[in-house]
């Protein structure tokens, strides 16, 4: 082989490095776009979509589960024996909520109706309710589910009302009476009584 031939093979090999280099160097460049393109966007490893997820122990009872309702997320936990829930609902067709039940039925529910707030205490048919609704106001409910007793503050007007089975019978506080003569409706201050019969009749008052 002589010299000018080696030279030539030299060459060759020269330019084969080179090109290798390049394809080598452009290669470590792809990686480490791979690498920042990676870094620079949430890691869809760690990330879960679904409708629905449910928490279950090894015999595969449900435990939890958080799904989307129709109208926003909800999240129910149920106890070891599913005689007691949390049920915590973002969007119901009446406004968000909160429910813890016990044995099947509601023992206290939270709702936030825009800017009229409540909350619900009960066992059976009774129940305590306390709303924002026309203002500050409490009523308790007997085992029928009848109102029984109702404390109101309607635009800065006190009134303390005790009820029978359909209709109020004694009202402390702010109140407005009908008469019966020409129907003319006669406004009650704070410091009035009124009594009432079964017909809804006024039958005492104080003052006079």
């Amino acid at each position: 082989m002589s010299e000018s031939d080696i030279l030539v093979r030299i060459k060759r090999l020269e330019r084969s490095n080179r090109r290798l280099g390049l394809a080598f160097l452009l290669a470590i460049f792809a990686l480490t776009g791979i690498v920042v393109l990676g870094a620079a966007k949430p890691d869809d490893a760690k990330v879960l979509r679904a409708e629905r997820f449910e928490l279950v122990n090894a015999e595969g009872k449900t435990f939890a589960s958080l799904y989307c309702g129709d109208h926003g997320g909800v999240l129910g936990l149920n106890s070891a024996k599913n005689d007691s829930t949390i049920l915590l609902n973002a969007g119901s067709k009446l406004a968000p909520f909160i429910m813890l039940t016990a044995e099947g039925t509601s023992r206290m529910a939270i709702l936030s109706a825009g800017d009229t707030p409540g909350l619900a205490l009960s066992r059976e048919k009774e129940s305590i309710l306390l709303s924002l609704k026309d203002g500050p106001a409490i009523q308790m409910s007997d085992s029928k589910g009848k109102r029984r007793f109702m404390v109101n503050l309607t635009k800065d007007a006190p009134s303390v009302s005790l009820y029978d089975e359909t209709r109020p019978r004694l009202t402390l506080g702010v109140t407005d009476l009908v008469r019966t003569k020409d129907g003319a409706t006669e406004g009650r201050p704070e410091s009035s009584l009124v009594m009432f019969d079964k017909e809804g009749k006024v039958m005492f008052e104080l003052p006079r």
